[in-house]
């Protein structure tokens, strides 16, 4: 009578979906197998942790897992609500902790792979080549990339100035390709002379919508979609992997807490380019151009 009367909340009241509500009573069911002519409103705390110590030797999935201990704590919950039972036997019943996820990244030789795919003898082609680059060598956001003008690429300090005080060193290959579409290209996909955006497409600055669709044509086989997102999870990986420090990469990165802005010094700035030499992969790459 309980988990009848614990569905019909489910399905009246909540209004869940028929599937949820089967695995709900999936779960239930598999739980009162376990209690072994037990009622279901007199289970125990203990029943509930030799239930979900039973799962756990069964190598369930994290989502799974957390699915059933889910089910029983609503259930006992809707119990004491409704006076079925005075005390919740699941109070205390703590959900499994999933494993962290973990961002998808491209290999090394995946990267070494697409920067030979666009092709440079086209302005279209270069802006790509350029675009993925960038991307690759700084760990930039789109919005930040897409954001900069022509001003913001120091070639002369080899430096991409960002917002506020930040910026980033260049290193020589991302400073040849930028020289070499900022020359060659662009002005060939202006519309505007006067237009100030580093990156654009049919005259005028590219948006995040179209770097997406760009990147995504660039298929490298199995593995993650290529994104700026991933070329970014990639930048990060590819640097901690080379031995950099993590406080320099989340620097690196944007992800500035109070302590690191003031650090941002001209010599902290110093101690990033030594960092970025010695640990992204782009520097033990051909230094030609790729």
């Amino acid at each position: 009578m309980a988990l009848a009367a614990f569905l019909n909340y489910l399905q009246v009241e909540r209004r869940l979906a028929p599937v949820t509500c089967a695995a709900y009573a999936c779960d239930l069911n598999q739980f009162a197998a376990f209690l072994a002519g037990v009622p279901l409103s007199c289970a125990e705390a203990s029943h509930l942790q030799r239930f979900v110590a039973d799962l756990r030797r069964a190598n369930l999935r994290s989502s799974t897992l957390n699915r059933k201990v889910g089910s029983l704590r609503s259930f006992y919950q809707f119990l004491q609500r409704t006076g079925e039972i005075e005390l919740d036997p699941s109070v205390g019943l703590a959900r499994p902790a999933s494993p962290p996820r973990r961002s998808p990244v491209l290999s090394v030789e995946q990267v070494q792979r697409l920067l030979k795919m666009p092709d440079v003898g086209t302005p279209v082609g270069l802006c790509d080549l350029t675009l993925i680059v960038s991307l690759y060598a700084t760990g930039l956001r789109a919005a930040e990339l897409l954001a900069s003008n022509c001003e913001d690429i120091d070639f002369e300090r080899s430096k991409w100035r960002l917002t506020g005080s930040r910026s980033l060193p260049l290193d020589g290959q991302l400073h040849r390709q930028l020289a070499n579409y900022v020359r060659l290209a662009r002005p060939l996909l202006l519309s505007n002379r006067q237009d100030p955006a580093l990156f654009v497409a049919h005259g005028k600055r590219l948006g995040v919508r179209s770097l997406q669709i760009r990147l995504a044509h660039y298929g490298i086989g199995p593995g993650p979609r290529v994104t700026p997102q991933v070329l970014r999870n990639s930048y990060a990986a590819h640097l901690l992997a080379g031995g950099a420090d993590l406080n320099v990469v989340q620097v690196l990165l944007g992800h500035q807490s109070a302590v690191a802005t003031r650090n941002y010094s001209p010599l902290a700035a110093e101690r990033l380019r030594r960092v970025y030499d010695q640990a992204h992969p782009r520097s033990r790459l051909s230094r030609s151009d790729p």
